[in-house]
């Protein structure tokens, strides 16, 4: 799902799954999709309107791998190497499927509400900026 970038780019790839699975029941496809990511929440709609079914997997604690990672790789700071946040696994398989657990309305539920908190967040940092130009900060530190 890393190709997700825009509105647009969901549909593309739901498109492109839906055909790649048209053939058979049994197929599934993978996805991990960061909480932050513009777009999510239309993949996972997209995806429901095709007629899948999705299935969150739990990554555990290697949801958070990606900074050990980058520490132990580079010498560069992972705030400027990677996108902060957790990532979740979605399994997809055309359904439904009795007695299988849909998750797809709570992950559209989830990634709309992820990406409305860090749009707030850059509002924030925005207008402490506008209102303090001369501080010392700059747009990508946390305070």
């Amino acid at each position: 799902a890393d190709c997700i970038y825009t509105e647009d780019a969901a549909t593309a790839l739901a498109a492109c799954v839906d055909h790649c699975l048209a053939c058979g029941a049994e197929g599934v496809v993978y996805g991990v999709i960061p909480d932050e990511r513009v777009g999510a929440s239309d993949l996972c709609r997209e995806m429901q309107k095709r007629g899948f079914v999705a299935r969150e997997l739990d990554l555990g604690p290697s949801a958070l791998a990606h900074e050990t990672a980058v520490h132990a790789a580079s010498a560069a700071e992972s705030a400027t190497a990677v996108q902060h946040g957790i990532c979740r696994l979605v399994c997809w398989r055309r359904g439904p499927m009795p007695g299988e657990q849909d998750d797809g309305q709570r992950l559209v539920h989830h990634f709309d509400h992820a990406i409305g908190a860090a749009e707030l967040q850059v509002e924030e940092r925005l207008r402490k900026l506008v209102m303090n130009p001369q501080n010392e900060h700059h747009f990508g530190d946390a305070n």
